[in-house]
């Protein structure tokens, strides 16, 4: 019966994928037509703060560019986004930028959406690595209808002298194609272990060194399931349903969902399978909670530990729950949690094949050159100031 439930929740959910990904290809072509939008800036740049106090950073040279760049942000849509925080932490960027390279103006426009003709909107965009990818492209595309649309922003590392031993290759990964640079991410959040420590130490159960293995991992999961002084307790509340979490499991497994050589979705074969198997036996033996599973009580159960993601531990899919059921996942209780000095965060084991992690793409931003900006030099200069310590300084 348990095998059963997977199979078929595998074969709902390959049909439930291919229809999401048609009606997204609609979305988006809607989404594309239609802008809500402010214009650049007459003055260049909104009111901008800086330290009275504040120096020059030697370790950043200055520059005499001359130039005036056009830079096109995308506004914060989210239900917790805060523009007019965003429009002043831009304008301090921007304020900063201008310490060290005087004679560029920068114009600043926001808008809703971003449409695909972007190259007479701007010289430099500031979007999520999520939208960055409907403008990447392989140079071989070059001259045809999928052409890249940004620069490659690698050629102007050593111009700017850009510290490339400093920069986090997970983060950067997400704006490379092929051999190119053409998104460069100032922000970073990727999926970690939420934990209860108030849990473990009712369990007598010991918080797990930062090297620890899956199989230390279930062993771990297995141990927090137990029915304590205030109830039941599942080891991992697991939110399945989302694309980040199965994932993870399906890469853990050595598995890739979408099948390059066949050019389709692929889930109920080989070590994809496996990944699946692997993730749905936790749900299945009620040692984890998940949505919609029962096991030996498992839905009555709090969890001491949550898959999420470090930035937005609270984004999984299910945004109206009861009190119970948020209490009930550490990723959504962590404000409390933190107040009882109980908030753990973990990275993810070892997975059996390897280290693997899953980016928060949504949330991580970055700034991107058009390649058919009029300023390239100037554009790419204000994109990688985003990686020196003054500009992370202002925009972390």
């Amino acid at each position: 019966m348990q095998k059963t439930r997977f199979l078929h929740f595998l074969d709902e959910f390959g049909k439930r994928f291919a229809a999401l990904l048609l009606g997204l290809f609609f979305l988006t072509a809607y989404a594309c037509g239609e802008r809500n939008e402010t214009d650049f800036s007459s003055s260049g740049l909104p009111t901008g703060q800086i330290d009275p106090s504040a120096t020059i950073d030697p370790s950043v040279a200055s520059d005499d560019l001359e130039a005036t760049i056009r830079l096109l942000v995308k506004n914060d849509l989210r239900e917790k986004g805060d523009n007019q925080a965003m429009r002043q932490c831009i304008a301090n960027y921007v304020s900063t930028f201008q310490m060290y390279y005087p004679n560029v103006s920068v114009q600043i426009r926001y808008v809703d959406e971003m449409n695909r003709e972007l190259k007479e909107d701007a010289d430099v965009f500031l979007l999520t690595a999520e939208d960055s990818t409907r403008y990447m492209a392989d140079e071989k595309y070059d001259g045809t209808g999928y052409a890249r649309q940004f620069l490659d922003l690698s050629d102007y590392y050593d111009r700017f002298h850009t510290e490339r031993d400093q920069l986090l290759l997970p983060a950067m990964k997400l704006g490379q194609v092929g051999g190119s640079q053409q998104w460069v991410p100032f922000q970073y959040d990727r999926a970690v272990i939420y934990a209860d420590k108030s849990v473990f130490e009712e369990a007598g159960a010991e918080i797990p060194s930062a090297d620890w293995t899956y199989e230390d991992f279930t062993r771990l999961v297995s141990q927090l399931t137990f029915v304590g002084e205030d109830g039941r307790y599942t080891g991992l509340y697991l939110a399945y349903h989302q694309a980040f979490v199965w994932k993870l499991f399906v890469r853990g497994a050595g598995g890739d969902w979408f099948d390059s050589e066949q050019n389709r979705i692929v889930l109920t074969e080989g070590k994809t399978y496996e990944g699946f198997r692997m993730m749905f036996s936790m749900l299945e033996s009620g040692t984890a909670r998940g949505k919609d599973f029962n096991q030996n009580g498992s839905a009555a159960s709090e969890s001491a530990m949550a898959i999420a993601f470090a930035c937005q531990p609270e984004r999984d899919g299910v945004y109206q729950e009861s009190l119970e059921r948020m209490e009930a996942n550490p990723a959504k209780n962590t404000e409390d949690l933190m107040e009882e000095g109980n908030l753990v965060m973990l990275p993810l084991p070892v997975f059996p094949a390897g280290e693997v992690g899953i980016s928060n793409t949504a949330f991580c931003k970055g700034f991107a050159v058009s390649i058919d900006s009029g300023q390239k030099e100037a554009a790419a200069a204000f994109a990688l100031f985003s990686l020196t310590l003054p500009g992370q300084q202002i925009l972390n």
